[in-house]
């Protein structure tokens, strides 16, 4: 079933409401097309922690919540977002380099945060439509551990001294 046929369904088998089903599309599309901006990052990155954290983030994280999203989406009856080379993407193990003074690891951080406050806007706008209890529990988890991710990149900045935050307004 496609988006359109909600419209003119008069069938009361469609078990996902509009909402659901347009927030769970864009959570998905949303790490689909992420997707390649973190191997890029990845594969740049030095600064140990933030390649292991950009690791377990693509390996983990993002395969995990695009299989979980079309699972539920094909099984309630619903075309799947997909990008057909996500997975060969993730498996490509070329060498990747660009000049430190283009893309270091500073700069991935404060792009991989930016980049997550923004996911994190997609999410909750989802979860905010949202009105089945399936798919509300899938976007809160995904969600959850987005939010922690942005905190272990929050984190990351503060430890290596690589703080962009605007400045604190104090009163005179």
């Amino acid at each position: 079933m496609n988006l359109t046929s909600i419209f003119s369904s008069k069938e009361d088998a469609i078990s996902l409401n509009l909402g659901s089903v347009v927030g769970l599309w864009d959570v998905c599309r949303n790490i689909l097309i992420l997707q390649s901006t973190l191997i890029i990052f990845q594969k740049q990155a030095q600064h140990k922690d933030l390649k292991n954290m950009l690791h377990k983030k693509i390996d983990s994280i993002l395969t995990n919540n695009v299989d979980k999203i079309q699972k539920l989406l094909i099984e309630k009856g619903f075309n799947i977002p997909t990008e057909p080379t996500w997975q060969k993407k993730q498996n490509d193990k070329t060498p990747f380099i660009i000049s430190d003074s283009i893309l270091n690891d500073e700069d991935i951080a404060m792009s991989l945060r930016e980049l997550t406050r923004m996911t994190l806007t997609i999410e909750t706008e989802a979860l905010r439509n949202a009105v089945d209890t399936e798919a509300r529990r899938l976007l809160r988890n995904i969600f959850e551990e987005d939010n922690d991710f942005y905190d272990e990149v929050i984190k990351l900045q503060i430890d290596n001294n690589w703080t962009d935050f605007p400045p604190y307004l104090l009163p005179h």
